[in-house]
C-alpha cells in the first residue's frame, strides 16, 4: 500500500520546515557553541541534523533511489559549508563539519538499505501488511500529534539521563551527551508510539489484508535464537578494534588533533555500520523462518504440509496456530 496523500503532505511539510530551520541554523552569524569549561557539540549537531534531513527527504518520496539520495546529501553538505564563507556571516568553512554531515547522512542511508525487503512470498506479505499499517496509522492527524508529543517527552526525559551518565566519566561533556540524549529519546519514544499506533490499526481494522500478520506469531524464544548469531558476531566485530583504537588515541596520540565530539561521530559511524549489518542479517534469518511457516508450524515446529486448507488458510493440529499458504 502506498502512502496516503495526507501522509505525503505531512512528510513533505515537515521536510520543508526542517530544511528551512537547518539552513537558518547553519548560516546564523557568529554562532559558537563552545563554553569556557566544555567544547560545544558542534560536530554531533551536524551529524544529527543531516541524519534527520536524510530521513525526512527519503520519506517525502521525492527521491526513490538511495544512490541519488546519497548524491543529493553529499552536495547539500558541500553547499552548506561553502556558503558559510559568505562575507558578513563571520563563519568559516570546516572540513570536520562537512565530514560530520556526511557521516549523519550515511548512517541514515545504511539503515534504509538494511530495511529493504528480504525473504520470499510469505515474509514479503508480512512486510506489506506492516507497511499498510504504517501508512494507515499516519493517515490520521491524531497519530501525528501523538508522535510529536511522545517524541518531545522522550527527549525531555533522556536528555538529563545522558547528562548524568556523562558525569560519571573521567572527561565528561554534558553538552554533547545532552544532544545525543535528545536524539535517542525522541527517536525511541516516537518509534514506540508509532508501533503502538500500527498495532492498534492491525487489531481494530477489518481489512483482510492484515490476516497474514494475525496468522501466527513467532515465539520469543525462537526470535531470540534467530538473532543470536548475528548479534554475537556483530558484537565481536564491534569489539575487535576497541583495544588498538584506545592504544592509538590514548598512548600513541593518533587523532589527538581531532575534536572530541568528532571522535564520537566516528564511533557512531562504526557502530551504525555494524548495527546495520546485524539488522539486515537478522531480518534475513527471521524472514526465512516465516517463509517456512506453511511447512512447519511457526509455534511448535509440527509438520503442517499436509494440513487441509480453507481459503488458503490452515491451522496446526498440534497447537492450533493458524497459518497461510503462499500465494493465497
Amino acid at each position: 500500500m502506498d502512502a496516503s496523500r495526507y501522509e505525503l503532505k505531512m512528510w513533505r511539510l515537515l521536510f520543508v520546515i526542517y530544511a528551512i530551520m537547518l539552513e537558518v541554523g547553519i548560516h546564523l552569524p557568529r554562532l559558537d557553541f563552545d563554553s569556557g569549561d566544555y567544547p560545544g557539540p558542534d560536530k554531533s549537531m551536524h551529524l544529527m541534523a543531516y541524519s534527520g534531513l536524510a530521513l525526512l527527504l527519503w520519506l517525502t518520496r521525492w527521491i526513490r533511489s538511495v544512490e541519488l539520495l546519497g548524491v543529493i546529501l553529499f552536495a547539500w553538505v558541500v553547499f552548506d559549508e561553502l556558503t558559510q564563507a559568505i562575507p558578513g556571516l563571520e563563519r568559516s568553512i570546516s572540513m570536520m563539519d562537512a565530514v560530520a554531515g556526511w557521516i549523519g547522512s550515511l548512517l541514515t542511508i545504511m539503515f534504509i538499505l538494511a530495511s529493504k525487503p528480504v525473504g520470499e512470498s510469505l515474509s514479503r506479505s508480512r512486510r506489506s501488511g506492516y507497511e499498510m499499517a504504517f501508512h494507515q496509522a499516519l493517515s490520521k492527524g491524531t497519530n501525528w500529534l501523538m508522535l510529536a508529543v511522545s517524541g518531545a517527552l522522550g527527549a525531555v526525559v533522556m536528555m538529563p539521563v545522558f547528562i548524568l551518565v556523562s558525569g560519571t566519566f573521567s572527561d565528561p561533556n554534558p553538552y554533547q551527551a545532552g544532544m545525543i540524549g535528545i536524539g535517542v529519546g525522541a527517536g525511541l519514544a516516537s518509534g514506540a508510539g508509532l508501533l503502538a499506533a500500527m498495532r492498534h490499526q492491525v487489531v481494530s481494522s477489518p481489512d483482510d489484508r492484515f490476516s497474514v500478520l494475525m496468522s501466527g506469531t513467532m515465539p520469543v524464544s525462537e526470535f531470540l535464537s534467530l538473532i543470536f548469531v548475528p548479534v554475537i558476531v556483530c558484537l565481536l566485530i564491534l569489539a575487535i578494534p576497541i583495544i588498538p583504537f584506545v592504544l592509538m588515541t590514548s598512548y600513541i596520540g593518533v587523532l589527538s588533533a581531532v575534536p572530541r565530539d568528532m571522535i564520537t561521530n566516528i564511533d557512531l559511524l562504526y557502530l551504525g555500520m555494524i548495527s546495520s549489518l546485524c539488522l539486515y542479517w537478522s531480518r534475513q534469518r527471521i524472514a526465512a523462518r516465516y517463509d517456512r511457516s506453511h511447512m512447519d508450524c511457526i509455534r511448535c515446529g509440527h509438520d503442517i504440509r499436509h494440513v487441509r486448507l480453507e481459503h488458503g488458510e490452515g491451522r496446526c493440529p498440534e497447537c492450533g496456530t493458524s497459518f497461510v499458504q503462499p500465494g493465497s
